[in-house]
């Protein structure tokens, strides 16, 4: 009995949220040029599949892309993104694995990827950790918008650390935007 309930602690402490307005995750801030720059992918397209993965000893979460749009690289079809943690409930004792700050990606979300090769994972993750994810969503005047949430982020800025921002603008001007970093 006791080694239960103490297999039930450690489920319970990993599935305590980090409170609201708590940082526990440190970037160094990216501007849409240089998310541009640095990356091997951008994509516009929407997620159909999302899955838990071990990766040796770390749970991440692979996400299937359908793209829509190839901004940068040749890449059609589909692309699988993995994003830091995930759940495996398949366990005796399920076990989750949570990065504050991390980007998340919903089944059916379309999204706006800025995507980078990594080697450890053996395919694509989302560039400047959560800076190079934004949603797409269409408001309520039928306008198709790009949205970035950051708030609950520090970021490296220069000397300095600050909290991130939130990003809101039209699907097709920023779009424009980072086709115009491209063409320089």
């Amino acid at each position: 009995m006791r080694k239960q309930t103490m297999h039930l602690l450690v489920v319970c402490a990993l599935f305590t949220a980090v409170p609201t307005g708590a940082f526990a995750d440190l970037s160094v801030r990216l501007s849409n040029a240089q998310l541009t720059a640095q990356s091997e992918l951008i994509v516009i397209g929407r997620a159909t599949a999302v899955e838990s993965r071990w990766i040796d000893r770390t749970l991440v979460t692979a996400v299937t892309v359908q793209i829509s749009e190839s901004i940068k690289g040749a890449l059609t079809g589909s692309v699988e993104v993995f994003l830091p943690g995930g759940i495996d409930a398949r366990r005796r004792i399920p076990v989750a694995m949570t990065f504050a700050g991390a980007p998340t990606v919903q089944p059916g979300e379309e999204v706006f990827l800025f995507l980078d090769y990594a080697d450890d994972v053996a395919g694509y993750i989302v560039s400047g950790f959560a800076q190079g994810k934004f949603s797409i969503m269409t408001d309520a005047n039928g306008v198709r918008r790009v949205n970035r949430d950051l708030r609950g982020s520090q970021l490296i800025e220069g000397a300095g650390i600050s909290r991130g921002t939130t990003t809101m603008a039209t699907l097709s001007a920023f779009r424009e935007e980072i086709l115009g970093y491209l063409a320089q």
